[in-house]
């Protein structure tokens, strides 16, 4: 297990703990912030793939214990969603402020339609009328996304500081 792993593991439990039993009860602009979905996104997008689709794999397997849908739909949704989010910003420019937010939107639609598309074709199937509007939900996830982008951000320059190099004196 590498560090990212290890700092995953208790982050994204809190988080999901904090998704399905408060944030469902509070939404914000009657939708529910995926804190989960969000954080692996945002991971990916600062660490890489493989740091990205671990977290991915871990946050859809611990979301899936409290899901009565089928086993590892979420992390397969999010672990799409992830490779999308890392191949986007390695065609962007170096990120401003607001373009983690629109990434995160974008990916969090895209994982919303993959997990509906999963449990429609599943036995458990769901009807379409059950799904939240789409509009509300990017801005909602966008706008949260930026909060949680740069949150991991001042992570990950805590785990992995800059190396410093150079001649010396």
């Amino acid at each position: 297990m590498n560090r990212s792993t290890l700092v995953a593991i208790p982050i994204l439990l809190i988080l999901v703990i904090l998704q399905v039993s408060v944030l469902t009860v509070l939404p914000f602009l009657g939708q529910v912030i995926q804190p989960v979905v969000l954080c692996a996104i945002a991971w990916g997008m600062l660490r890489g793939l493989s740091d990205g689709l671990v977290w991915a794999f871990i946050g859809g397997l611990m979301l899936d214990l409290f899901s009565i849908g089928p086993w590892g739909a979420q992390s397969l949704a999010m672990m799409i969603s992830v490779a999308l989010a890392v191949w986007i910003v390695s065609t962007l420019p170096p990120r401003r402020f607001w373009i983690p937010g629109i990434i995160g939107g974008m990916c969090a639609v895209c994982y919303l339609l993959l997990l509906t598309g999963i449990i429609q074709i599943s036995p458990y199937g769901s009807h379409i009328s059950s799904m939240p509007d789409v509009g509300p939900f990017f801005v909602v996830q966008g706008t949260s996304m930026v909060l949680f982008y740069w949150l991991l951000f001042l992570l990950r320059q805590t785990l992995y500081p800059p190396e410093i190099t150079g001649t010396g004196l």
